[in-house]
């Protein structure tokens, strides 16, 4: 049914008290100007928390395990994977950042349960990543996240290294020699662990050859 009334900005103040005859095509008046009160950046933070909570309810699976290359995706992680196979991005987090902490705190919270942390070490980790932060995130905000990871069971991969938003977005994405053949964080880890491993193998092998 065709109302004939006019679109109109209503004050927040005035909402319950609007009469539809203002909004009648000869009795509108508008003496406001469209967005009188605003925040800098605050379509920025938006759009920002958006990703965030997309990567929260979106479970990302690199390539690598799609392709079920042999090998590689029957890696299981039976024992949480030492700081020697993190990759430089997880790196440089942990050396402390100026800005996108936020996104720090998701990218690794997501990294360290998924090769295998507790989250008694993974917020062991975190706290001790905050202060080494030039301006720290405020406490309460870490303990609401770390509360909110906790009580979400589900297993969520960091963002994987192609989006622009996070690595690249922090300014902490400086590839190595292996960087170019993983598509994820967890990916990097897995195959670090995974030569770690044969070249303890071949050393052992090389010892016992020798004697």
């Amino acid at each position: 049914e065709k109302s004939s009334l006019v679109s109109i900005p209503i004050k927040p103040n005035e909402i319950l008290s609007f009469n539809p005859a203002s909004a009648k095509m000869d009795n509108v008046k508008v003496n406001m100007s469209y967005l009188e009160s605003y925040t800098v950046n605050e379509s920025q933070h938006l759009i920002m928390q958006a990703f965030d909570w997309a990567q929260k309810t979106k479970k990302e699976i690199p390539e690598e395990i799609k392709n079920k290359k042999p090998n590689y995706d029957e890696f299981k992680i039976t024992t949480k994977l030492g700081d020697q196979t993190f990759p430089p991005c997880i790196k440089l987090i942990l050396a402390g950042l100026k800005d996108g902490k936020k996104r720090a705190v998701f990218i690794l919270f997501n990294f360290l349960k998924s090769i295998g942390y507790q989250h008694e070490d993974i917020e062991k980790i975190i706290l001790a990543w905050n202060k080494t932060n030039p301006e720290p995130l405020r406490d309460n905000y870490i303990q609401a996240q770390l509360s909110w990871h906790k009580r979400n069971t589900q297993n969520i991969l960091p963002p994987n290294c192609s989006n622009p938003n996070y690595y690249t977005g922090i300014g902490v994405c400086k590839p190595d020699m292996l960087c170019p053949k993983i598509k994820n964080p967890v990916s990097y880890s897995i195959r670090k662990s995974m030569f770690n491993q044969n070249q303890g193998r071949k050393k052992r092998t090389y010892k016992k050859n020798e004697d």
